[in-house]
């Protein structure tokens, strides 16, 4: 079920829509006034599907409209990005520094997993799949590079000793100029969450 906000006067009402879908939701973002998030396939959690709501979260739309009729959008080997964590540039996407959405994602669901990757996408094609581009490091210059293959991914954060588990997130924050990370590590490490920062650096 999802709580119900009317995000023009910041109030939530009691009314609860009940889903008509499985499966969970890692990270929601605003854009343009619509709701967007990774629906990720229940009980098996290595597939995504991205959707999108123009009502506040009370109906929801796929790539072929109802989430029993749409293809999974993400269905990599290992999971990644079948539930991944957007990058939050405060309310309505409004304090973002460029015209892309992006998005964190462990590398693989299947084993231990020491690494996160990242992908932008145009905010005006977030649930066009062939639209995302990822990571795959810098120039000599030390511009980031992106690119469509999905395999070519390098990761941006690394815990080798702790490793990474679900629930992690990451918003912009715009006084500090600063990128916050928090992450939960593996239950074996006890579960704790962690928070780490990095200063902003943009090259065009």
């Amino acid at each position: 079920e999802i709580y119900q906000c009317d995000w023009s006067s910041d109030v939530c009402s009691s009314d609860l829509a009940p889903a008509t879908f499985s499966g969970k939701a890692n990270s929601l973002i605003a854009v343009n006034g619509s709701l967007y998030t990774v629906i990720t396939e229940q009980n098996a959690w290595q597939r995504g599907k991205i959707g999108r709501s123009d009502d506040n979260g009370k109906t929801w739309t796929f790539n072929k409209g109802a989430f029993a009729d749409s293809d999974w959008d993400f269905a990599e080997p290992g999971g990644a990005f079948a539930a991944p964590a957007f990058v939050q540039f405060g309310k309505d996407n409004s304090g973002a520094v460029d015209n892309y959405i992006y998005l964190y994602s462990r590398k693989t669901r299947t084993a231990t997993e020491t690494e996160l990757l990242l992908a932008r996408v145009d905010k005006a094609s977030i649930q066009t799949r062939s639209a995302y581009k990822f990571f795959i490091g810098n120039n000599t210059n030390g511009s980031p590079l992106w690119s469509s293959d999905i395999s070519a991914a390098k990761s941006v954060f690394t815990d080798t000793q702790n490793g990474l588990n679900w629930g992690y997130a990451c918003f912009y924050h715009p006084i500090y100029k600063r990128y916050i990370l928090t992450m939960r590590q593996l239950d074996s490490q006890g579960g704790r969450t962690g928070a780490w920062g990095r200063s902003e650096e943009r090259r065009v």
